[in-house]
């Protein structure tokens, strides 16, 4: 399966987006387009997990 997220980075004009490979094995829970999510990588950079990001307080 493959996920795609676009995430804020230095010197890009607008946002970044990736594609990521998420092997057989990894939950990958419903999530709604613009939501912000929390992805784990393993020292290898393949997906370990991907779940919603905790809630930040507002400044």
């Amino acid at each position: 399966m493959q996920l795609f997220v676009a995430y804020t980075a230095e010197n890009v004009v607008g946002e970044m987006s990736d594609k990521l490979f998420i092997r057989d094995g990894v939950d990958l829970p419903q999530f709604k387009v613009g939501e912000v999510i929390e992805v784990a990588f393993n020292n290898r950079g393949k997906v370990e997990s991907v779940k919603p990001a905790a809630k930040q307080a507002s400044q």
